[in-house]
């Protein structure tokens, strides 16, 4: 059973992944190396640490690049050695193992950061042997956390990913004989079938992290102060609420929320479905598709979907915060009533498991 908490928590790394790995190809496209001070916020812990990639440019090697990195408490390292004649052909391939290599070196940074990521290691010995690294406690999570990154950018199994990397390390495997192969991979894909409820939720669960964090607001209205009011709070005199984020909302132009409020009202009184004369409560809202607005659709999928395939683990808890959204909200059932209600449902110790 995974709980919303550490679910998001494993969300943070992906997010993180994203934006470092972003930086360290911009630095590259640029010709110039990379270093910048990092600080993850997880939960009431915090780790920081300066992050340092390096190219070396190599114009006779037979392959496009190589990418050697390091993870410690207060700093991620990346040794870069690139074929410049390769570029920008092999640029895809490029950004997929810099996004693993970030990810899996960020995985030791919490290791060594975050109390519930401590990993205690076995002897020495653990090490002695290029399998027994491969197959230790610390690493396996930080290469599965990695190639499950790889595979998401290049829409790759995670199988297939696995033997990529193996034939892009042959040289290591002829230099150890003793490595067995199908036993690491064996091993790489035993955590992860162990893990893999948390996992595949990563991607999603990111997404609404960043909904919580977000405020919502009601575009087709403005309150006493010429403020618009806080989505559930604009009451039942006025039309359908148009909600975006408020930070969507400062870049919107006057005549684009009018727009964007005259489409949705007029969606929701063509479907019977809440209007000026209608109050919405209990009618399901009709998604108008708007530039300004288009991400928080996929979030409402993305949501609705999450609800659907998983089932609260304390059933009376979680009915007790979707009465509170009913009564909040003018409009129930929507995404954002939903969103509320989880939120507050986690943050009272809830949990969810698959349905």
């Amino acid at each position: 059973m995974s709980k919303l908490k550490d679910i998001l928590y494993e969300g943070i790394f992906d997010s993180y992944t994203k934006m470092i790995s972003t930086d360290i190809v911009n630095a590259f496209k640029n010709k110039r190396n990379f270093k910048e001070l990092y600080v993850i916020e997880r939960g009431e812990e915090e780790a920081e640490f300066d992050l340092v990639a390096k190219f070396h440019k190599r114009p006779n090697q037979e392959y496009s690049h190589s990418i050697t990195g390091g993870g410690q408490a207060d700093k991620l390292t990346l040794d870069i050695e690139y074929n410049p004649k390769m570029f920008p052909a092999a640029m895809n391939d490029f950004i997929a193992e810099i996004r693993e290599s970030v990810r899996h070196e960020l995985e030791h940074v919490g290791q060594q950061n975050f109390d519930d990521m401590f990993i205690v290691t076995g002897s020495d010995r653990d090490h002695d042997t290029y399998q027994g690294y491969l197959t230790s406690a610390v690493e396996v999570p930080a290469y599965v956390k990695g190639f499950i990154t790889r595979a998401r950018f290049k829409k790759q199994t995670l199988d297939q990913v696995m033997d990529d990397w193996q034939k892009e390390n042959i040289l290591n495997f002829q230099h150890h004989k003793d490595a067995n192969w199908n036993e690491i991979k064996k091993t790489w894909l035993d955590w992860y079938m162990t893990n893999q409820d948390k996992l595949k939720k990563v991607e999603l669960s990111e997404d609404l992290r960043k909904w919580f964090k977000q405020k919502w607001v009601n575009i087709g209205k403005k309150d006493k102060s010429g403020k618009h009011p806080e989505c559930g709070t604009s009451g039942k005199k006025r039309g359908y609420a148009k909600c975006v984020p408020a930070a969507k909302a400062r870049s919107m132009s006057k005549k684009e929320k009018e727009s964007a409020t005259r489409r949705k009202r007029a969606a929701q009184n063509k479907a019977g479905r809440g209007g000026k004369k209608q109050p919405g409560q209990g009618r399901k809202p009709i998604r108008v598709k708007t530039k300004a607005n288009e991400m928080s659709n996929k979030l409402h999928e993305k949501l609705e979907l999450f609800l659907e395939k998983n089932v609260p683990t304390n059933p009376s808890k979680w009915s007790y915060y979707k009465s509170q959204a009913k009564k909040k909200f003018d409009v129930y059932p929507s995404a954002y009533a939903n969103a509320w209600a989880a939120k507050k449902y986690k943050a009272a110790g809830g949990g969810w498991k698959k349905g």
